[in-house]
């Protein structure tokens, strides 16, 4: 989602996390380590607030890299998060 506020593109980049770890039988609780890649470094207490609102205050240990030149044009961050998937 390439948007020229930061907000919506990374609330979206979360619920799509959210989603693929959902299609995988987890959830965003499961998550243990996030790295972040953000276009902007000034992004990053915004992004915290964020993960704060949508997963919760004890969120995974989480590398925020900031100032990085995104392969597509316009966007702002990417997420690449790993998680535990429980099995019975």
């Amino acid at each position: 989602m390439v948007s020229p506020e930061f907000g919506a593109p990374a609330r979206q980049a979360l619920r799509n996390v959210g989603l693929a770890l959902g299609a995988a039988g987890t959830n965003l609780a499961n998550i243990v380590s996030l790295t972040v890649y953000l276009a902007d470094a000034r992004d990053a207490f915004e992004f915290i607030d964020i993960c704060r609102e949508l997963m919760d205050e004890n969120f995974a240990p989480t590398a925020i890299l900031g100032g990085i030149d995104l392969v597509l044009s316009g966007l702002r961050i990417e997420v690449q998060a790993t998680a535990v998937i429980e099995r019975p």
